[in-house]
């Protein structure tokens, strides 16, 4: 049993338990100097976010985060294999200028389960991108991107795993939206879907 959110409604985002953050000395790695690390239990975080990021970082091969934090910067782009053998649950781009996501981004990533995008200038998003051994998304959130096309059937085809999908204000027509007709067939744990303050006045098409 899934939910559409298709009118107004208040967007809140799962929030996982948050144990304190303490921070860790990491300038052993190379990372830009503003770039902090913190732990909480056996779980690291690097915090990059508004430090005038104009690109990503290339980080440390085999290195394990439960989460990195790249947003509020100036980046435009997720250039190819940037994450490449990187384990990392949450990965979190929101609230930068990003324009193109490169079809092998996320190759080789390891174990993201998490993907936020949102706030962003994305036209469109290859579900081919999404498409790594890898990459397991439970939540992703392409919310207050100027999409002109999204195909969300091949999207939540390849996310088999998906719990969560927000697409808020996203300027999305009839016409931007591809079909959803075989969600059902292939997901069993999708429970929310949030499409809200878009112009969409059907959900299917042929």
């Amino acid at each position: 049993m899934f939910v559409f959110y298709l009118s107004i409604v208040h967007l809140t985002l799962s929030q996982d338990f948050i144990a304190p953050l303490i921070f860790s000395d990491c300038t052993h790695l190379i990372l830009p100097s503003l770039c902090q690390c913190y732990h909480s239990g056996e779980q690291s975080q690097l915090h990059c976010h508004n430090i005038q990021l104009n690109f990503i970082p290339k980080l440390p091969n085999n290195m394990h985060w439960y989460a990195l934090d790249f947003s509020l910067n100036n980046i435009k782009s997720v250039d190819s294999y940037v994450f490449s053998d990187i384990y990392v649950e949450k990965l979190n781009l929101k609230s930068n200028y990003l324009q193109t996501i490169d079809i092998t981004a996320f190759d080789q990533i390891k174990n993201l389960k998490q993907l936020f995008l949102d706030h962003n200038q994305l036209k469109k998003i290859d579900p081919k991108a999404l498409i790594s051994p890898g990459v397991s998304l439970e939540i992703f959130d392409l919310s207050y991107n100027p999409l002109e096309y999204l195909d969300l059937g091949q999207i939540f085809i390849h996310l088999s795993l998906l719990r969560e999908f927000y697409a808020v204000s996203c300027q999305l027509t009839n016409s931007s939206l591809f079909t959803l007709l075989k969600l059902t067939e292939y997901h069993h744990h999708i429970k929310i879907i949030d499409l809200s303050h878009n112009n969409l006045t059907s959900l299917c098409n042929n």
